[in-house]
């Protein structure tokens, strides 16, 4: 079947008129049970973080040491879309990956919380769990808005970042002017999911040398059976993949050591299809996080990286 390079299921977002809510699983096919979903021990609840007011977040944490990297699904996504690359990580750091509510085993949704409200949620939920930094921030798709505000929230805490096929800020609008769609409504724009692609716009964003991996799909979608025209179907596609390209550009700018790495053979979900990829570009922010930690320690400190690598695991460079 016919594709078409780097499109993001996340721009379905435009297609549905911005009407789902980051916690609520979305109506389109941003989300999907991850094939050969996990049983056994990985399967099981980790902590179940009460954060007040009736709400209870999940939070499976495996392994040891420093940093511990956090894990943040997509939209309408849980904990177990990490079920490929997490306990790899758990063999070399601590790793924590959570759920919003309405996902995996936290609480029920309201179906009104933005990106801001659950990165609120996150950050009580690790305070909880008494889970500290220094933090590898890890996002997928939507994610990566609440990997970007935890960030801007805890800027010491966040030594490195990794992007998984990001939504970019403003993500609506800008796709919406790349395929010359006509501008959502007010209305539409009021939706949490609407509001939430505002809430990351921060021109003065800046990460300094933080380490910072972007990695980018290079798959699109397929083309339905029975489609008589091809060409029409994937022409919105184009210009909004452009688009998405360029934004996850713009990410990885945000710091001086910042890279994008398109990845081969991967659609949007891509710690599903290119797993070994996630895991390579998570290893390679440790690390140089690690180093970061050692070099910025003040002589006479007390503070300690634990490093939990084993003798024969790869490092990548």
């Amino acid at each position: 079947m016919t594709k078409v390079a780097g499109y993001a299921a996340a721009l379905f977002w435009t297609l549905i008129g911005a009407s789902a809510t980051p916690s609520a699983p979305p109506r389109d096919g941003e989300a999907r049970k991850p094939p050969g979903a996990p049983t056994g021990p990985i399967g099981k609840p980790g902590i179940l973080a009460r954060i007040g007011k009736g709400t209870t977040i999940h939070v499976k944490c495996m392994g040891t040491g420093s940093p511990t990297v956090i894990l943040t699904a997509g939209l309408g996504g849980s904990w177990e879309d990490w079920w490929r690359v997490q306990p790899q990580i758990a063999r070399v750091t601590r790793v924590c990956a959570w759920d919003r509510p309405g996902a995996g085993f936290s609480s029920k949704s309201t179906g009104e919380e933005t990106v801001a409200e659950t990165t609120d949620y996150l950050m009580a939920a690790l305070k909880v769990a008494r889970i500290k930094g220094p933090f590898v921030a890890v996002g997928h798709s939507l994610g990566g808005y609440e990997t970007l505000l935890l960030k801007d929230r805890a800027p010491q805490d966040v030594v490195g970042m990794v992007l998984v096929d990001p939504s970019i800020p403003d993500q609506v609008y800008r796709l919406n002017k790349a395929a010359n769609r006509p501008p959502l409504t007010d209305e539409q724009m009021a939706r949490p999911l609407g509001v939430s692609t505002k809430q990351v716009v921060d021109p003065k964003r800046n990460y300094g040398q933080m380490p910072l991996v972007v990695l980018t799909s290079t798959k699109g979608p397929e083309v339905p059976p029975g489609t008589a025209d091809v060409a029409a179907f994937l022409a919105p596609f184009v210009p909004m993949t452009a688009e998405m390209h360029h934004g996850q550009a713009e990410l990885a700018a945000l710091s001086s050591r910042g890279v994008q790495r398109p990845v081969p053979d991967s659609g949007h979900y891509i710690q599903f299809d290119r797993p070994d990829a996630v895991i390579a570009a998570i290893e390679e922010v440790v690390t140089a996080a690690r180093i970061g930690l050692r070099t910025d320690t003040p002589a006479g400190s007390t503070a300690k990286v634990r490093d939990r690598t084993r003798p024969g695991n790869r490092h990548p460079h």
